[in-house]
């Protein structure tokens, strides 16, 4: 008999992001292995609140916010909080409050006020139930979500894929007391998941905190689930097109010493950024791109990503500060075989061991080089401009890093 799943996530295909994909991998690999899929994730637009997306029912949930605006739309013609009177904000600001203090507080207000109840009955009445929830991390309160409708009865098994980490979040506070917290919110609630999948990074970081609780006893580590065959476009120019996709961030991911080196890069080399973050930063950097070119194309689709990917001759990454977290990009990237230009900033970074085995990459570490590295750059970026590999001999000593295979394990749970 098919098995229905229900993916709980904040965002969900064509939006861009690495939960995104990753869901969309687990959506696409389970339609493909006799599930039926159907998704919930926060709105995030003024937009159809259910839709279809590639024979996966999507329906997307309101937030309080969201709620309210659609509620006086008709009365006073708004389309965003703001536009609320400021009698009603302030009003239902202090209603939010109070809701907030009954709640799992994971510290997204917005979404830890988020009426459970209604959910449950609105998805039952009109999908149905479940044999099996997954709930995706982060953010967290997405997994409390999960716990909660699992509890109601909305489906026999609650499967928790914690695509990042939580409690020792780079992101949150530190204070002890919401570190404390958080761990007591995180072990409540995980001792309720039947299963839970978590990026390596999650347990090593945890561990190497000193904190090392009930739950990791039925935790299986994987990897970013981004890792499969992709398809390469006819290019448009005759320019050496890089490409970086991704956000950057002033606390894990700064491109500041990122963009001093591209910069060396000869006149026929154009640096593509698909991505947001740290802008004041890019826009110092714009002038020392003198003799190639830099383009920001901002925050677009991940499917417009992919198509540039598809139409580049280098890709790039930048690597976070942190140990416990690496961009998933890393293993999408690899589905094109192309060659990838690795910047790291932690000699413990995750990625590392993956850039190891691919092989058409170049690792530069950005708080340790020398001219004769950026000058080795320039020359891999020369030697592999038109070079690409395909999937299999990218991949030969990926195997365990592909979606295919951690999503067969995930697979292989909801089964049981």
């Amino acid at each position: 008999m098919k098995k229905k799943v229900l993916i709980i996530t904040e965002k969900y295909y064509p939006l861009t992001g690495a939960n995104t994909v990753c869901c969309k991998n687990i959506a696409d690999y389970l339609l493909k292995n006799n599930c039926a899929v159907d998704v919930i994730s926060i709105k995030q637009s003024y937009d159809e609140l259910v839709e279809d997306v590639d024979g996966v029912r999507v329906k997307k949930l309101n937030t309080f916010k969201e709620d309210l605006i659609e509620k006086y739309n008709k009365k006073h013609k708004i389309s965003t909080w703001e536009e609320l009177p400021k009698y009603l904000r302030v009003f239902y600001d202090f209603l939010s409050k109070i809701k907030y203090f009954f709640a799992t507080k994971t510290q997204r207000r917005y979404l830890d006020t988020l009426n459970y109840k209604k959910i449950f009955k609105d998805v039952k009445s009109t999908w149905g139930t479940y044999d099996c929830i997954i709930s995706t991390c982060a953010p967290f309160s997405l997994v409390v979500m999960g716990k909660k409708l699992t509890q109601m009865g909305l489906a026999k098994k609650h499967i928790t894929i914690l695509l990042d980490t939580y409690v020792h979040d780079a992101f949150l506070s530190s204070n002890p007391k919401k570190l404390k917290k958080r761990k007591k919110i995180a072990e409540k609630t995980l001792a309720n998941s039947d299963k839970i999948f978590a990026l390596e990074g999650v347990l090593s970081g945890n561990l190497s905190k000193g904190y090392n609780p009930d739950y990791h006893k039925k935790l299986v580590e994987i990897y970013p689930i981004t890792l499969r065959e992709q398809t390469n476009l006819q290019r448009e120019n005759d320019k050496i097109n890089l490409v970086y996709t991704g956000r950057f961030y002033n606390v894990i991911r700064s491109p500041e010493k990122m963009l001093d080196i591209l910069s060396n890069l000869p006149k026929e080399f154009v640096l593509n950024l698909y991505s947001h973050g740290c802008q004041e930063i890019v826009d110092s950097k714009i002038p020392l791109f003198k003799e190639n070119q830099i383009i920001m194309h901002g925050n677009v689709t991940h499917k417009e990503c992919l198509q540039a990917i598809g139409k580049s001759n280098i890709l790039v990454n930048l690597g976070n500060t942190i140990s416990n977290q690496m961009p998933s990009k890393v293993l999408e990237y690899m589905g094109f075989g192309k060659p990838i230009i690795n910047f790291y900033q932690n000699p413990d970074d995750m990625g590392l061991k993956m850039f190891n085995n691919y092989p058409l990459s170049f690792n530069l570490n950005l708080n340790d080089y020398t001219q004769k590295d950026v000058e080795e750059l320039i020359k891999f970026c020369i030697k592999h401009s038109n070079t690409i590999l395909d999937y299999e001999t990218a991949t030969k000593n990926l195997t365990e890093y592909k979606s295919e295979t951690i999503c067969n394990k995930i697979l292989l749970e909801i089964l049981k």
